[in-house]
């Protein structure tokens, strides 16, 4: 932990000279009433109600110039307050990567970079800006079973079966490592990111554990029209993702595709986006006795809209998603069948009474139902609802502050 913040004090310190430093913070009370997503006669049926303070998103963001080229870090802080000693480099680094102009128009970015993957809405979420998340962005699903991933449910085990995927293993990653490169041509620009993370594969055939290397890559354009008032963005990332598991079967590399459709339209007070993500894994293990087959997609549609009247500004979402389980057939499973309907919507209003101060406050109420096409068998565990309602309310307070001054 000292180093961490070691580092991030000679970050600070180093741009702090000819650059910009910015304390972004974001805090909420939370109440989230008690809600069941269990049918089954086994376990807790139900999660008790809670109420806490959440540090949501907090960062200290920097850019600065070497030579003609830009320098640019995000710290996160919000993982200093966890408490489990789990906080690492890579974490506490959100992005930093160094973009330099080769021609005009084009410029080539190097180190750990954002991306746009996720769309508009992930664009937001990276800014501190969202409440509730579509499912296709994280968005928390309410089926927690003995800690088996969320969104899943398993017979005769209380541990993941061997080579399953489940909806989280869709996520798109909105930082990674690597390059890219930007062209410009006024009306919009095209973005190209290539790059290369770790995806482990611990199989039981071989018995051993392989770190693999494969490279994801991606495209996206982004136009500007009317002003800069209309702004559509198309965007489409291949390649892998990290399943995450610790036994052997368990940890493999999920072939991932990423497509993001979407326009943001502002206009004088009023803001308006509408965008489509679609997630899709395919499974990557090895043949052998664990051999395993599956495909699953993860399909959203959302709306979301605000108008700034004065010191207020009212803000509103709705969101369907559908998550498509293919399920698998392995050697020690059978069929997973956790495939689900999503709608949820937030209603909330902000409120900044002097713009000068850049602190704003803010209220919030976040609603979901999930209703999943089949439940399996109850076993030694419960099986999910066939519908699980979730509400949350959300009161908090928003900033930012120059370090510098």
């Amino acid at each position: 932990m000292k180093q961490l913040l070691a580092i991030a004090a000679l970050t600070v310190a180093s741009l702090s000279a000819q650059a910009a430093v910015e304390l972004k913070y974001r805090g909420d009370y939370a109440n989230t009433p008690e809600y069941s997503n269990r049918a089954g006669t086994v376990g807790a049926e139900k999660n008790l109600s809670r109420s806490e303070f959440l540090p949501q998103y907090a960062r200290v963001n920097g850019n600065g110039k070497v030579g003609d080229a830009e320098a640019k870090v995000s710290l996160d802080l919000t993982g200093l307050n966890s408490g489990t000693g789990a906080l690492d480099a890579n974490s506490f680094t959100s992005y930093l990567y160094i973009s330099k102009p080769v021609m005009d128009g084009m410029t080539v970015h190097f180190g750990k970079m954002e991306t746009f993957a996720g769309g508009i809405e992930a664009a937001e979420n990276e800014a501190g800006n969202t409440f509730l998340n579509t499912l296709s962005n994280g968005g928390n699903a309410r089926n927690y079973l003995y800690g088996a991933p969320v969104g899943e449910a398993f017979t005769n085990t209380t541990t993941p079966p061997t080579g399953n995927i489940s909806y989280m293993d869709l996520m798109p990653n909105h930082t990674a490592r690597g390059v890219g490169l930007t062209y410009n041509y006024g009306m919009g620009q095209v973005d190209v990111i290539l790059t290369n993370d770790e995806n482990n594969n611990n199989s039981a055939v071989p018995a051993t554990s392989q770190t693999q290397r494969k490279h994801n890559w991606g495209l996206q354009w982004s136009g500007s029209f009317m002003d800069g008032a209309l702004k559509p963005s198309v965007g489409y990332i291949q390649g892998y993702a990290d399943r995450g598991g610790t036994t052997a079967g368990s940890d493999f590399a999920v072939g991932i595709q990423h497509i993001n459709a979407g326009i943001n339209y502002t206009w004088n007070d009023l803001g308006i986006t509408v965008e489509y993500l679609a997630n899709k894994g395919t499974s990557d293990q090895p043949t052998g006795a664990i051999s395993v087959t599956e495909e699953d997609t993860l399909n959203t549609a959302y709306l979301a809209a605000s108008y700034k009247v004065d010191a207020w500004k009212p803000f509103a979402k709705y969101e369907m998603s559908n998550f498509k389980d293919q399920g698998t057939t392995t050697a020690t499973s059978t069929s997973d069948n956790t495939s689900f309907d999503r709608n949820a919507w937030t209603l909330g209003v902000e409120w900044m009474p002097k713009a000068s101060d850049a602190m704003s406050y803010h209220l919030a109420y976040m609603s979901s139902t999930d209703k999943y096409k089949a439940s399996p068998t109850p076993t030694t565990t419960a099986a999910p609802k066939a519908e699980v309602n979730w509400t949350q309310l959300v009161a908090g307070v928003r900033f930012s502050a120059d370090l510098l001054k």
